[in-house]
């Protein structure tokens, strides 16, 4: 027995719990950046295939095949066919004249750090919640795939 609070002075726990976007929050973002921007184009591929951003900033041109965006993703090696479906519009104005599907301003393809960086600010300029992240996207694409009567699988 003590009789003292055994936690006294000990830093509280730093949650890493990633925000699911709204649906306001995604109309936010959608009213605020134009189909046919890069910005655009970065977030609908987020949300409407449900990748990691790690993923997302790799996929090329030539990975779309038969009305479906074809990945190996980085973290588990699994493969993965995501059907553009509601990328369809969105994937017809964007810029191909790189192999990547995103690019740089300067027409290169991003670093990690590079395409962090520009969805960031993206989100920021659109106005949204700091608690918006992109990975937050992932999430929100998750949730509408479950009330939709979609499986885990």
């Amino acid at each position: 027995m003590t009789d003292r609070y055994p936690t006294a002075g000990v830093r509280g726990y730093k949650s890493k719990k990633i925000h699911t976007w709204n649906e306001t929050e995604i109309t936010l973002f959608k009213r605020h950046w134009a189909e046919g921007t890069r910005e655009r184009l970065t977030f609908a591929l987020l949300l409407y295939t449900s990748q990691r951003g790690s993923d997302v900033y790799r996929m090329t041109w030539a990975d779309i095949s038969r009305g479906a965006i074809l990945v190996a993703q980085q973290k588990t090696a699994a493969h993965h066919s995501d059907p553009p479906g509601a990328l369809d519009r969105v994937l017809s104005t964007a810029n191909r004249s790189h192999s990547t599907i995103l690019a740089t301003a300067y027409g290169e393809r991003f670093s990690v750090k590079g395409f962090g960086q520009m969805i960031s600010a993206a989100i920021r300029e659109a106005g949204l919640p700091r608690r918006c992240k992109a990975h937050g996207l992932r999430k929100a694409a998750a949730q509408r795939l479950a009330e939709a009567g979609c499986s885990a699988s």
